[in-house]
């Protein structure tokens, strides 16, 4: 499918000829989340950016993180970044994105946190978020072993890392045991309802088919519970009917 006929500016057809060209399955899952990977990995990091890499996992709980930090910090805490990666809940690791928070961690000598969640299917909501809670809880307590300021805590997420920043945020406001500094979605993944419904015929045919969001959703929530009334709230945000 060339720009002109799929409707996409011709400008950005190079990068239309690098997104996928079939949709997430069951069937293929692990050559998707390995191409996910893939993506990635390829990616070097700049030599003497001035950023540390460490992996390090949320103590008590069994959540991979990675942090990337100023090689040269003063004594003074600085901001966080949790980030939540995408990945349409089935694939993705907390590599996703490392350039982009290298060069922001290199720019404005924060610290950025990449949570390594548990994936669907063989995880369902509210493992993942729970994961995201479980790093921001340990943000908040070793503080000052990180170097950080807790009053500057922030959270990112990407798509589907979009949809459970969101639910984090959520969840933040209605325990009260927490606090975040700001909530950025990029691109999120917000309702699952579009994913269960019949097709209009535009949507969901470049890069992200209608039957990969179908497959994410269901996977989070399952099948039997995707685009139904029985929904969390902190699963899926809704637009009201219009």
């Amino acid at each position: 499918m060339t720009g002109t006929e799929s409707g996409v500016d011709p400008d950005l057809e190079p990068l239309l000829a690098r997104m996928p060209t079939r949709p997430l399955g069951a069937a293929t899952l692990d050559a998707d989340r390995a191409a996910m990977r893939g993506v990635w990995a390829t990616t070097a990091p700049p030599p003497n950016d001035g950023v540390v890499r460490t992996e390090r996992t949320v103590p008590g709980r069994d959540v991979p993180v990675v942090v990337l930090a100023p090689a040269d910090r003063g004594p003074r805490p600085v901001p966080a970044l949790l980030f939540v990666h995408g990945g349409g809940f089935v694939g993705g690791t907390a590599d996703n994105g490392a350039p982009f928070h290298r060069r922001i961690v290199a720019e404005l000598g924060i610290v950025v946190v990449s949570v390594g969640y548990r994936l669907a299917p063989e995880h369902r909501y509210p493992a993942q978020v729970e994961d995201c809670y479980a790093a921001l809880q340990w943000l908040h307590d070793d503080a000052a072993e990180l170097g950080l300021d807790p009053a500057r805590i922030a959270v990112e997420g990407v798509s589907a890392g979009g949809a459970l920043a969101a639910s984090l945020a959520l969840l933040v406001r209605d325990r009260g045991e927490l606090s975040l500094a700001l909530q950025s979605l990029v691109y999120p993944m917000l309702d699952d309802r579009p994913a269960v419904t019949e097709p209009d015929g535009v949507t969901g045919r470049i890069a992200w088919f209608r039957e990969s969001d179908r497959f994410g959703w269901t996977s989070l929530l399952g099948p039997e519970v995707a685009g139904g009334p029985d929904v969390s709230p902190y699963a899926a945000r809704r637009a009201p009917p219009t």
